[in-house]
């Protein structure tokens, strides 16, 4: 278990995440889209690194937009083989890849009171 009360790690660099919708299991970590608290209005998408022998999480990149963006439900991501992450922003109907350096590469907007659940890459839709 990672987060809550019951948590078998103990976060030891950075913090916890507030409220972890969805994520992405990397070969030694692992990628969280934190919702966050509704109070600070800004969701984040962190990194942990986890060392499973010592039961301890440290933190080791985060991402948040700019301007903010807070998503009260949903909110998903993905790392992708390249170091880029997509984010999708469910409720706020948006959907970002950044590279490793939060640069935005690409993004997608829909329109007011639409959202967006899952997503996933597929990287072509032809059979070979």
């Amino acid at each position: 278990v990672l987060g809550s009360d019951e948590s078998d790690f103990e976060f030891v660099v950075g913090s916890p995440f507030a409220e972890q919708h969805e994520f992405d299991r990397l070969d030694d970590g692992i990628l969280v889209f934190d919702n966050g608290e509704q109070e600070a209005m800004a969701s984040r998408v962190i990194e942990y690194e986890l060392d499973e022998d010592a039961g301890e999480v440290s933190a080791r990149w985060a991402y948040v937009a700019n301007p903010p963006i807070y998503v009260h439900m949903g909110g998903d991501v993905a790392r992708f083989p390249d170091g880029n992450t997509m984010i999708t922003w469910s409720s706020a109907g948006r959907i970002d890849l950044i590279d490793p350096d939060g640069v935005l590469i690409w993004g997608f907007k829909t329109g007011l009171g639409t959202a967006i659940g899952f997503t996933s890459w597929y990287p072509s839709l032809y059979v070979d």
